[in-house]
């Protein structure tokens, strides 16, 4: 599992897709988004269930969380250490780990916290626990220059009383849990503006998407719709001056760039038309289901947005298809599609979970009445995407047993797809331009060798005149 996870990349809105499964099970009321990293968070949470005499676990990738004082009865689990056994007991497959206890670390050492031994740890890569051990005890740490620093990194700041607060309003988790993290994220920062100035504005940290290097990127589709959003969150908030940068992986980089106010009643428009073209098409066809008829609209709004922004595109009806069914490929055309696909899909995602959090601010009247102002046809547009469906579910590739007729069922629609049928045009008369420029340039390259040839000839006539008898 770990040689996989190290070679492969992530899966798109693998984090988002998880929480949100989880706050539909029977987990939800125990499943938090909260508003900054999750490690104090999990200690927090340790600490609360201490408090009522109950044991902790933390289950995590990062070993400093054995540092924090989480709680006598609270124990670490490293995901890298978990294996799956099968055992003969006929009670299935058995997860097993090793299990960290801090708590006990400290009393069978006789230390009132593991923040010396860590330092010492930190600042000797090499030495052993036990050797930590015994320097942190028979040596004034505690005086030493930058371990001030270093223990106020494993300290709580806010976070236990945000906590504690989510655990006992079930409406406001609710509401939180109804974010991405990197939706939430951009919340808490244009919340933060209203109190306090943002001279560099707020980010927003795209999800990392697998696309080609070498072709446009994959987050330009889309971008309307998430500059609609944050434009109707930051006038929400009073701070529609506010600068957003999204920031996002190209390559081994991270780059960032300003989000243009948008058009939004060009966007709207765009859409409405791919709704038309959807009802249109499907209406002399066998009823299609939610599901497939939203995975045909965002398609369409992905061919729209390519077409839209003048970007080439090596997309054809059998890569459409391939998409639309989640099947597996190398094709590095059709994997480029799919980031476009999933880059449409997310930021339409974005609107809807910004559009129903303005729902639940505070003067919501007299603030949705400022977005609607701002954005008109707001309403409208934020009805249109109330039954998005999820990561899990709209990314559900098609069963086997029936990809043969999905396939030629979905080929069908999009051969009416006017914004294909442009794109696949443009494609065509590149292709030509390209050929004849090819070919011309091949011409050029056979009589500049013809040409070499004869200069070639003429010098060794020059040189030996009985050279001309050889050729007679």
């Amino acid at each position: 599992m770990y040689r996989a996870r190290k070679e492969n990349p992530p899966a798109a809105f693998l984090v988002a897709a998880v929480a949100e499964r989880l706050a539909n099970t029977l987990y939800g009321d125990v499943t938090f988004v909260v508003p900054d990293e999750a490690d104090r968070f999990c200690v927090a949470a340790a600490r609360q269930a201490c408090s009522s005499n109950a044991d902790g676990m933390i289950f995590t990738n990062d070993s400093d969380l054995i540092v924090f004082d989480s709680g006598a009865k609270t124990s670490v689990v490293l995901f890298n250490d978990l294996v799956v056994k099968h055992t003969d007991l006929g009670k299935g497959p058995v997860m097993s780990g090793i299990e960290f206890r801090p708590g006990e670390i400290m009393q069978q050492h006789h230390l009132k916290d593991l923040l010396r031994v860590a330092y010492h740890m930190k600042m000797d890569r090499f030495t052993t626990f036990t050797e930590a051990v015994r320097s942190a005890t028979g040596s004034s740490v505690k005086r030493r220059r930058g371990f001030t620093e270093f223990a106020q990194e494993y300290q709580l700041d806010h976070q236990q009383a945000v906590y504690e607060h989510l655990s006992g309003n079930a409406v406001l988790r609710k509401i939180a849990n109804g974010l991405d993290a990197r939706v939430s994220e951009l919340v808490q920062q244009v919340k933060a503006s209203e109190s306090t100035l943002q001279p560099n504005g707020v980010d927003m940290y795209l999800p990392f998407l697998l696309e080609a290097p070498d072709r446009a990127p994959a987050w330009r589709v889309g971008s309307d719709w998430r500059a609609t959003a944050y434009k109707a969150l930051l006038v929400a908030f009073g701070n529609p001056s506010v600068a957003v940068k999204e920031l996002k992986r190209q390559g081994s980089r991270v780059v960032g760039s300003e989000v243009v106010s948008p058009d939004s009643s060009d966007v709207n428009a765009r859409r409405l038309q791919a709704q038309r073209w959807l009802d249109t098409t499907l209406v002399t066809r066998e009823p299609a289901t939610e599901l497939e008829r939203w995975r045909i609209l965002v398609m369409e709004l992905t061919l729209q947005d390519i077409d839209y922004q003048d970007t080439a595109a090596s997309i054809s009806l059998e890569d459409i298809a391939t998409v639309l069914t989640g099947q597996r490929t190398a094709d590095w055309n059709i994997i480029h599609s799919l980031a476009r696909y999933e880059a449409m899909y997310y930021s339409m995602r974005m609107f809807q979970q910004i559009a129903r959090y303005v729902q639940h601010i505070d003067d919501v009247a007299v603030k949705r009445k400022a977005v609607s102002e701002a954005l008109p046809g707001f309403d409208g547009w934020e009805n249109a995407v109330a039954t998005l469906p999820g990561i899990a579910e709209f990314f559900e590739p098609v069963s086997e047993s029936i990809i043969a007729s999905a396939t030629a069922r979905l080929t069908d629609v999009f051969r009416e797809s006017a914004t294909l049928d442009r794109l696949l045009s443009a494609r065509a008369k590149k292709d030509k331009v390209d050929m004849s420029t090819l070919e011309l340039e091949l011409c050029e390259e056979m009589l500049k060798d013809d040409s070499s040839e004869e200069e070639g000839q003429n010098a060794s006539l020059a040189s030996n005149p009985f050279a001309a008898l050889a050729r007679q």
